[in-house]
């Protein structure tokens, strides 16, 4: 009996370490970072697919409406036609007179049936077609722009995270106590306080490793016990991720050597390529940075973070 009771109070207290993980920082941050962003995207996209839409049967309609009147103005003409050809065959005055007037009434109803269809067809080229064009644009322009901003996110937390655990477990920066480092003469005169001095040493380890990401991963797993490559994400595939990432921001998304080198044999683009950004794309790279995040903060929760106060 008290062996299960022990099993109970185990299973409680790792459930409870659990749900604090998914509360505390800087998943919380990622996480309410997240939703923003699926939501951003989520609603613009709708909006410009809602307006694709209601202009897509605007054209349409319009479309149909200068079919309608060309088969009207083929058949004004053919009335036409059988007017002149019936006034020639009258020999009475007055009557050559009243066809006289249809004719006149009937060239007037095909000039203005003519001007309609010409204002119809401007309508469609000048202003549907142009605001479809730009539809199109926004969606290809707003996919690019949702993914780099998700990939800043994704930084944010994965150096947020180096920045807690080195709070708590500071090894990384005290191994080496004979190590020097830098500082300006300004920045000794500035601190407040020698938390101030660890912050600048943190920010220092922080600019290192954002700088070398195979590094970074390499400090996950071998000083704070967190391995990537156990978390069921291919490494390869968040590789990737950052590769393109780098391309939109700095390439256009257009695929160059330096893409084609980070991502290897992996790489399913060809360099001058334009590695596009679809919701689908997103919805994967969304998927997989966020079971990634989970994996790492549980982990992290665990072995640094509920073992003290700092925070």
């Amino acid at each position: 009996m008290g062996r299960k009771l022990t099993v109970k109070k185990k299973q409680a207290s790792l459930s409870d370490l659990f749900r604090e993980a998914l509360q505390s920082e800087p998943l919380n941050t990622f996480t309410i970072n997240v939703q923003a962003i699926s939501f951003l995207l989520e609603m613009t996209s709708e909006h410009i697919s809602k307006r694709q839409q209601e202009l897509a049967r605007d054209l349409d309609k319009t479309a149909e409406d200068k079919k309608y009147q060309e088969a009207k103005l083929r058949q004004d003409k053919d009335r036409l036609g059988e007017l002149d050809k019936m006034r020639s065959q009258i020999d009475s005055e007055e009557k050559s007179k009243e066809f006289g007037q249809l004719i006149r009434t009937a060239r007037t109803l095909i000039t203005e049936r003519k001007a309609f269809i010409k204002e119809l067809g401007s309508h469609i080229d000048a202003t549907y077609r142009p605001l479809l064009d730009i539809y199109h644009e926004q969606k290809a322009v707003l996919m690019p722009m949702v993914f780099v901003y998700l990939v800043s996110i994704w930084d944010a937390f994965v150096l947020d995270t180096v920045r807690r655990i080195l709070r708590v477990h500071p090894q990384l920066i005290t191994a080496s106590r004979d190590a020097k480092t830098e500082v300006s003469k300004a920045f000794l005169w500035d601190a407040r306080s020698i938390e101030d001095v660890r912050n600048h040493l943190i920010e220092e380890v922080v600019q290192d490793l954002d700088y070398d990401r195979k590094k970074l991963m390499k400090c996950f797993a071998d000083y704070w016990g967190i391995n990537w490559e156990k978390s069921g994400i291919p490494l390869d595939e968040l590789v990737e991720i950052r590769a393109r990432r780098d391309i939109w921001v700095h390439n256009k998304g257009m695929v160059n050597r330096q893409y084609l080198d980070m991502v290897g044999e992996h790489a399913s683009f060809e360099e001058g390529q334009v590695a596009e950004i679809d919701a689908q794309y997103i919805d994967a790279c969304l998927d997989k940075l966020k079971r990634l995040a989970l994996y790492i903060q549980g982990i992290a929760y665990v072995k640094h973070y509920a073992k003290t106060d700092a925070g």
